[in-house]
């Protein structure tokens, strides 16, 4: 499905990601569901206990940028739509150099995210269009 296609793309950046952040980092990354209209939980690495757990957000559209002094959140879109969005939460206070580094880093990810998901939406939608059409059947495996 098109949910656990983008959640596993998810899954690989924040493995990825993590590879080359720099000290400890919970990292929690979450796909919007079409379907249900909500955000799920597709990614989650953590590396330390968080004093509180942060309250998921409720926002409708999350921005990125910094939530705190060691939390940022990196939302990616595609046609003026929030897919998703993953929250990077450091140990330790991030310093204001590191911050620009990172969001310059956060904010190149985010560009590609958005140009996969959406990608990845487009394909399961031809997919579907296509079945709903006769023009390909289920597959025989």
């Amino acid at each position: 499905s098109e949910n656990k296609s983008a959640s596993t793309f998810i899954n690989k950046t924040v493995e990825e990601v993590s590879s080359h952040l720099e000290g400890s980092w919970n990292i929690k990354g979450y796909v919007y569901n079409r379907f249900s209209e909500t955000y799920e939980l597709a990614a989650s690495k953590e590396t330390f206990m968080e004093d509180l757990s942060p309250k998921e957000l409720k926002v409708k559209e999350p921005q990125s940028g910094w939530l705190s002094g060691k939390s940022y959140l990196m939302s990616f879109s595609a046609y003026n739509k929030v897919l998703g969005y993953i929250i990077f939460t450091k140990s330790v206070e991030v310093s204001d150099e590191e911050k620009n580094n990172l969001a310059t880093m956060f904010s190149t990810i985010a560009s590609i995210l958005s140009t996969t998901i959406a990608n990845i939406n487009y394909l399961t939608d031809s997919i579907v269009r296509a079945i709903e059409k006769g023009l390909i059947g289920p597959s025989n495996g």
